[in-house]
């Protein structure tokens, strides 16, 4: 009886094992590795609600595999079907809401194979899932695409913004900076507005993930990011996430806008090649590693879109990367240079007139001579491209004189006036050389301004007497130039610059013209300003307040007014607005000599706004710009 019980047990253990295994091989989806970082995009679908949501994880060739099996493998593959995906609302009427997760395939075409770019015949120690044998450069990360739908349609209509998200354990061991990485969890995510209509899709990264960085040499890097919809994008550091609002614990002096030693560190804002520098309109990063560690850099990039006129946040995504950083010996990353006009220069920022054509050409400038040569890669705004934009690579006979070793290309646009905008449109700019074992690269954008000016806002004072001087000004603009015309009076001084010296000589009234030519050529639309102007000061408006001074005209934070009154009035100042609002009330009792208060204006919208002076019967008013 007992040697019965005992083959029912090995019999049923055995059939218990073989189940589990069966479970295994038909399930198989990631649990647990050691993760160096994600990517994390999202399309509209062609039925309504539904996204094409698509998380690329980079797997740590020293941790455990990704997919169960490898390395052999990668088919069947998932992510989600264990519980590691969520949705989840924002809204404040679904705020933590849960509305389940998703499940997505792996792609095998584009998985499973190492991104550290090594130069020629350089193999790091991953094995790419089984398909070849290991090298000896570490480290070696593979990346692995899951891609799938996920139906958002059935969530309540009023939960708008929502989170789609992956969480597994655990983070590489290999970090630095963080406290406890083994033990860290790893999380990422994006934040999708689904009630934009039309359908909001996300940013596409271009440029390759920065992975490996020589110590102590000057790094400039760029996602490349391309938004298909053409929203304005906006870029900062994030946190190393363990779950929704949860960020790991770093190794002090280190955090999310620390997030690794750099020449200056702890303090980020020291000039160049010192402290660490985002652009958050182009997503520029630079600043020079110094030693060797291994740290996770999160860039996330935030998408706004113009609706009546006013920028609303859409949606948000991140690139969660791991950099590791290397002795290079003397090899220096290679420089993207601009040619404008024939000339090599380092100016990264161009504007240009509507119906004007803009052409340059841009070169990858290696410093080491001889074979170590530099290639160009490049993304391009879809504006630009569906517009007429283009970017071709210039054969190397066609160089300029000894540049025949520096990849370049050519650069030409026309924009419509339809392409007007306020904020820039940008080209990603690659350059990589061969050096071995790894090559250095780096990655620019150039920004491109499309506008003419806009009729400029004329600060001064509009009822005057007869033969006095005053001044009026208009913001200013770096390389602007103004036309200015009066009648009614002569320019004293100012010329084509943001501000002149009227004296006032014709009666009864006089006006000023004024036109901004910007750095492009480009030739705004005028203002007008009409005078008042007195043969005395017995009318309300005219010299009530002797020595007035209100100033800076245009200001942008505090405005300074002084004057000098002998007889000890009680007095009013005034802030109205355009709309006629009183915005700011300053009741002062027996002013008598000099009187001079400065008065923070940081708190009111930008604009134009009258300053109004008033005592007895009396009272002074002068236009101000706050900008």
């Amino acid at each position: 009886m007992k040697i019965n019980n005992m083959k029912f047990m090995k019999k049923s253990l055995l059939s218990l094992f073989l189940f589990l295994i069966g479970i295994f091989l038909v399930n198989q989806s990631v649990h647990a590795t050691h993760f160096i970082g994600d990517d994390i995009a999202y399309k509209c679908a062609t039925t309504a609600g539904h996204y094409t949501v698509t998380i690329k994880l980079y797997r740590d060739c020293q941790g455990i595999q990704l997919c169960p099996g490898c390395p052999g493998s990668i088919a069947g593959c998932t992510i989600g079907s264990g519980g590691e995906t969520s949705i989840k609302g924002l809204d404040p009427i679904c705020s933590g809401t849960s509305f389940g997760g998703f499940v997505l395939p792996v792609l095998p075409n584009v998985s499973g194979f190492d991104v550290v770019q090594l130069c020629a015949g350089g193999k790091s120690i991953c094995t790419n899932c089984g398909s070849r044998s290991p090298g000896t450069f570490s480290p070696g990360i593979e990346i692995y695409t899951f891609e799938g739908d996920v139906d958002l349609s059935a969530l309540p209509s009023s939960c708008c913004k929502v989170s789609i998200s992956y969480s597994s354990c655990c983070r590489s061991g290999a970090i630095t900076t963080l406290l406890n990485p083994n033990g860290d969890n790893f999380y990422t995510e994006a934040i999708i507005d689904r009630c934009q209509a039309p359908c909001n899709n996300s940013p596409v990264y271009t440029n390759e993930p920065i992975i490996a960085a020589c110590a102590g040499q000057d790094i400039v890097y760029n996602l490349g990011a391309i938004d298909p919809d053409g929203d304005s994008l906006s870029y900062a550091l994030g946190p190393c996430l363990l779950g929704q609002g949860s960020p790991a614990t770093y190794v002090s002096p280190y955090g999310p806008g620390v997030p690794f030693p750099f020449l200056g560190v702890p303090n980020t804002g020291l000039p160049l090649p010192a402290g660490l520098h985002i652009d958050p309109v182009s997503g520029d990063v630079k600043f020079r590693p110094q030693g060797i560690f291994v740290s996770d850099l999160v860039i996330e990039v935030t998408q706004w879109k113009k609706v009546s006129g006013v920028y609303v946040k859409v949606g948000v995504t991140r690139r969660d990367l791991q950099l590791y950083t290397t002795l290079c010996g003397s090899n220096s990353s290679p420089v993207v240079y601009t040619w404008p006009k024939g000339v090599r220069s380092s100016n990264y920022s161009f504007n240009v007139c509507p119906g004007q054509q803009l052409c340059f050409d841009v070169e990858a400038y290696d410093t080491l001579p001889g074979s170590d040569t530099a290639s160009l890669s490049w993304s391009i705004n879809s504006e630009i491209l569906q517009n007429g934009g283009t970017l071709t690579s210039i054969p190397a006979g066609q160089r300029p004189n000894g540049k025949g070793q520096n990849d370049m290309a050519h650069f030409c646009w026309t924009p419509a006036p339809s392409m007007m905008r306020s904020l820039p449109y940008y080209l990603g700019i690659r350059a990589k050389d061969k050096f071995c074992s790894i090559p250095g690269s780096s990655a620019y954008s150039i920004a491109i301004y499309v506008n003419k000016p806009g009729p400029p806002a004329i600060a001064g004072l509009q009822s005057v007497r007869q033969n006095d001087t005053f001044s009026y000004s208009v913001p200013y603009h770096p390389g602007s130039s103004f036309q200015w015309t009066v009648s009614g009076g002569t320019i004293i001084s100012g010329g084509s610059t943001d501000s002149i010296t009227v004296q006032w000589t014709g009666l009864p009234s006089g006006r000023i013209v004024v036109k901004e030519t910007n750095i492009a050529g480009c030739q705004g639309d005028s203002t007008l300003l009409n005078i008042s102007i007195n043969t005395t000061a017995g009318t309300n408006e005219i010299n009530a307040f002797k020595n007035l001074k209100v100033y800076p005209n245009p200001t942008s934070s505090l405005l300074n007014i002084s004057f000098d009154d002998a007889n000890g009035n009680d007095l009013r100042i005034s802030l109205t607005d355009a709309l006629g609002r009183e915005i700011m009330l300053d009741d002062l009792q027996k002013i008598k000599g000099a009187f001079n208060k400065n008065y923070d204006l940081t708190t009111f919208a930008k604009g134009i706004y009258i300053v109004k002076i008033m005592k007895q019967a009396k009272q002074q008013s002068l236009q101000i710009i706050l900008q």
